[in-house]
């Protein structure tokens, strides 16, 4: 499990960066796709979501998702699961 200081340490050495992409725009509002890349590998991917005033977050790693803006959970799954493969 990463600590918060290992965590903007990766950030801060550029080992950890996003992808963002377009909007798209959907009946009420618009979606957006963030990648979440390790080392220039996407390892999940976080959605943005603006409907009917509100702005929804979802963080997802393979078949998991979390509610949430949440970088810092997909990199652990990531982390975790290079352990055992």
């Amino acid at each position: 499990m990463l600590t918060e200081s290992q965590y903007e340490s990766m950030r801060a050495s550029g080992r950890i960066t996003f992808n963002w992409g377009g909007k798209v725009k959907i009946w009420g509002g618009w979606y957006r796709h963030i990648g979440v890349l390790v080392d220039g590998v996407e390892v999940g991917s976080m959605q943005e979501k603006r409907r009917n005033k509100r702005l929804e977050y979802l963080s997802s790693y393979q078949n998991a998702c979390v509610a949430g803006h949440d970088a810092r959970w997909i990199v652990n799954q990531a982390m975790i699961g290079a352990e055992y493969k």
